[in-house]
């Protein structure tokens, strides 16, 4: 594995982790409401530092909304099991 994929890697484990610190601030407060600032404060990073993961706002916002996607997605899968096993 190069260096390359190795940071990109790197970067995907980061951004996760940023994401899964923002969840809780966006569900009480909504995607639009906080501004590039607000979400610094929130993470404790800088602007240039949250840059680096996510190039704008609208990004960030859409990596946020695939991740809750993809978590209703999975619990549509365990509904569909339980339902054909009561059925």
């Amino acid at each position: 594995m190069g260096r390359k994929a190795v940071r990109r890697r790197e970067i995907q484990i980061l951004r996760e982790k940023y994401i899964l610190q923002l969840l809780p601030v966006f569900y009480e407060f909504g995607l639009q409401a906080l501004s590039m600032d607000d979400i610094c404060a929130k993470l404790n990073v800088s602007k240039a530092t949250l840059y680096n993961y996510f190039a704008t706002k609208r990004y960030g916002n859409r990596h946020i909304v695939q991740r809750v996607l993809g978590e209703i997605a999975g619990f549509e899968k365990i509904i569909g099991s339980k339902r054909r096993c009561l059925f």
